[in-house]
């Protein structure tokens, strides 16, 4: 990412030096590289392709700035004609649906608006049903199902015309839950200081 990207109580931040090596280290880990589709730790991997090919956030959240997970998205390949979304977040007490749903229209916004892409998407596991829902609630359409090392993945599409669609509720949530008064706010250079609540809906509703 070449800026940060604020939706209400998180936002995705280009990611420092430390921040690539800790997202490398969380490919050791079993429940992080499975999910993301390979078999066997993918440190060194991932810790390549964030220097060269990936589009990469932290996950932050506004209050403090702490970190809580991470945001990439792959480049088109073979298998997919679209850029690929995927996210993580690491810290248990912070895995809720607001959080997921907050860091995928985020970087919704600086794929679709800030960078103009057509088409982004992404894919989820069939024993991974809470992604599956926030794919669905955050706009993304079902394409088609694929057996992929003996797991089954369902792929979804999010493009421009759908993305509009989500903006507009985005839109109205904002105007009928304040949060900071715009549905997204991006800081150019750091320091990325997020925008603080005029007024926080309990449960970050509007989303």
């Amino acid at each position: 990412m070449q800026c940060a990207v604020q939706r209400r109580s998180i936002y995705l931040a280009p990611p420092g030096t430390m921040d690539r090596h800790w997202i490398a280290r969380e490919f050791s880990k079993p429940h992080i590289y499975e999910m993301f589709g390979f078999n066997s730790p993918a440190s060194m991997l991932i810790g390549n392709r964030v220097r060269d090919d990936l589009i990469v956030g932290a996950i932050r959240l506004t209050s403090h700035q702490v970190r809580i997970g991470f945001a990439l998205m792959f480049p088109p390949t073979d298998l997919v004609e679209f850029w690929e979304f995927g996210y993580a977040i690491t810290e248990p007490k912070h895995r809720n649906a607001f959080n997921a749903v907050n860091a995928m229209d985020a970087m919704a916004h600086y794929t679709l608006d800030l960078m103009g892409l057509p088409l982004v998407g992404g894919r989820t596991r069939e024993d991974n049903r809470a992604a599956a829902a926030i794919a669905l609630r955050s706009g993304h359409k079902p394409l088609y199902t694929r057996q992929w090392d003996g797991h089954t993945y369902t792929f979804y599409t999010l493009d421009q015309a759908g993305w509009a669609k989500r903006k507009e509720k985005l839109e109205r949530g904002e105007k009928e839950h304040p949060y900071t008064g715009a549905v997204f706010h991006v800081m150019e250079s750091p320091p990325y200081i997020p925008v603080q609540p005029q007024g926080a809906a309990p449960g970050d509703t509007g989303a």
